[in-house]
């Protein structure tokens, strides 16, 4: 009898170690981020901002086989020359310079936004910017956390 109930307890153990390995669906890795950084008025980035883009996306490329997703997200701010049309430049150049640089296994959303009107001083850095997010993919659409 003390053997049968060894032997249940150890297949309960089993079963449920098991069970929470198991893969429950479609997960994704966290999302990355980088900023792409712009001269007032200007929509296309500078050879160093490309530079650092190109750098950006070799990492994700050997970090991260496969790509959900990219989400381009051109800036501008009100108080710039036509703010609609330079932020929806800034994210089309953008997204140029990713597919160059070698962002091409997902994708690929390009949308662009312009700051509230307010007082100029309070504009920041980032509102003459153009934000990509990457969505990594995991192996067999399953995957641990990393632990970094």
């Amino acid at each position: 009898m003390k053997a049968l109930i060894n032997w249940t307890i150890i297949g309960a153990l089993v079963v449920s170690a098991s069970s929470e390995a198991a893969c429950n669906g479609s997960l994704n890795m966290p999302a990355q981020h980088y900023i792409v950084h712009f001269g007032k008025g200007s929509s296309e980035p500078s050879v160093e901002e490309k530079a650092r883009l190109n750098a950006w996306a070799a990492e994700m490329n050997a970090r991260f086989p496969l790509h959900q997703w990219l989400l381009v997200d051109g800036a501008a701010t009100p108080n710039e020359d036509t703010p609609q049309t330079l932020a929806s430049r800034r994210a089309v150049n953008t997204a140029k310079a990713a597919l160059d640089a070698g962002l091409i296994r997902a994708p690929i959303e390009v949308k662009s936004e312009v700051g509230s009107l307010g007082n100029p001083s309070s504009y920041l850095p980032e509102e003459d910017s153009a934000t990509l997010q990457l969505s990594p993919g995991c192996p067999d659409n399953c995957c641990q956390r990393p632990s970094d």
